[in-house]
């Protein structure tokens, strides 16, 4: 983690809590999130009796600030348990390109796993709540359970997946191809089933969506009114809805989406 993240705010550990009179030896954290069924939460939740050291911490940050800078030793692994954050990297002139935005559920990166520092940043979009888990002890867990390998293994899979369909994009797709995709990726990882009228918490501006797709601001921001103009989407200061499914896929390229 940046030498720059705010102090982390300790939840206490299971052994803790029995020496403070505690009832419950679980971290209660997990039992009451939304996303302990979700991804590899699912399989720590399962497991945590086995594997009760690897229990997180709680750290928030705030809109806009940095939750890991790049090159820093990242002494953490860290899932996001409510916001959104990008990964960014910025170019010799100034120019930042997005690579990927996080949601709830997600690794701020699966790499941190295995390597120490990473060539990118991770700035926090939203107010981010993070859980924190000491790197050594997620390894151990990860190396020993046979679940917990597999899911970490798809998550890498899913990630670069993504950063292969984001070249196809930037080199061979329209500008309405590549926004279309977008908005429809982000409402699948919201929980999109394909249906018409499907809305979800979209704080993403058109900036972010710009530096994402190797577009001008101005470039997304027409393409955008042409797309709720003619009933494809409806966007709300924070929210987005897909109003025309079979349109916004037509716009993306049709089929493959």
């Amino acid at each position: 983690m940046s030498p720059s993240a705010p102090e982390l705010r300790r939840t206490a550990s299971p052994a803790e809590n029995s020496r403070h009179g505690g009832k419950d030896s679980e971290w209660s954290g997990c039992n009451t999130c939304p996303l302990r069924d979700q991804g590899f939460c699912s399989v720590l939740q399962r497991d945590h009796k086995s594997f009760p050291e690897v229990t997180p911490r709680e750290n928030t940050v705030r809109a806009r600030q940095h939750i890991y800078r790049a090159k820093d030793k990242a002494r953490h692994m860290a899932i996001i348990r409510e916001g959104v954050a990008f990964r960014y990297v910025t170019v010799t002139d100034g120019r930042r390109q997005i690579l990927s935005f996080g949601m709830p559920g997600e690794f701020i990166s699966a790499s941190f796993v295995v390597r120490d520092a990473a060539y990118f940043s991770v700035q926090a979009l939203t107010p981010v709540r993070l859980c924190l888990f000491e790197k050594t002890e997620l390894q151990q867990f990860i190396h020993s359970d046979p679940a917990a390998l597999r899911s970490f293994l798809e998550i890498c899979i899913s990630e670069k997946e993504n950063r292969e369909a984001q070249i196809v994009d930037l080199g061979r797709r329209t500008s309405e191809e590549r926004i279309a995709r977008f908005l429809l990726h982000m409402a699948t990882r919201s929980g999109w089933k394909g249906e018409s009228g499907f809305s979800f918490t979209f704080p993403i501006r058109q900036q972010h969506i710009a530096d994402m797709l190797g577009l001008t601001q101005v470039h997304v921001s027409r393409v955008i009114s042409k797309f709720r103009r003619s009933a494809l989407i409806v966007l709300g200061a924070s929210t987005l809805k897909i109003a025309d499914a079979y349109a916004l896929r037509q716009a993306a390229g049709g089929r493959d989406v």
